[in-house]
């Protein structure tokens, strides 16, 4: 049933507003599948202290572990979640994301629009189609 209102919600938006949800681990979202994107600002700390809690102590015998770890098969994979996570960080900085969680609405018609606090993308999209009825006079 919940999916349902999800789809008739994402219905009666416009076709061309691209949804970006910004947070971290402390603020979990929901209906997030009604986003193009969803970026957890957090992820680089949590995967530079990832990495750092499988690095010595010894300054030395870490930085040999360090280099050890980006020649394996695997570190590959590992690099490209750090890209990714540095992106939304950036995207969000771009965009003057100023705190989380923060639900960014994109649409040629009606320009950028920024809901804060909000862990729901179906509220959040109900909160800009508010603003937007307001904005047009309904």
């Amino acid at each position: 049933m919940c999916l349902g209102i999800s789809i008739a919600a994402w219905a009666e938006l416009p076709s061309e507003v691209n949804i970006t949800v910004f947070s971290t681990q402390a603020y979990p979202i929901q209906n997030a599948q009604l986003a193009q994107h969803l970026y957890h600002l957090d992820h680089v700390e949590q995967w530079e202290d990832e990495l750092s809690q499988t690095l010595s102590s010894n300054p030395t015998q870490a930085e040999s572990q360090a280099k050890a770890f980006f020649q394996r098969p695997d570190s590959q994979t590992k690099i490209r979640e750090l890209q990714q996570a540095y992106q939304g960080v950036i995207i969000g900085w771009q965009m003057g994301i100023r705190k989380v969680p923060a639900v960014l609405f994109d649409s040629p018609q009606f320009g950028q629009g920024v809901i804060y606090g909000v862990t729901d993308v179906q509220y959040a999209i109900q909160l800009w189609k508010q603003w937007i009825n307001q904005k047009e006079g309904k």
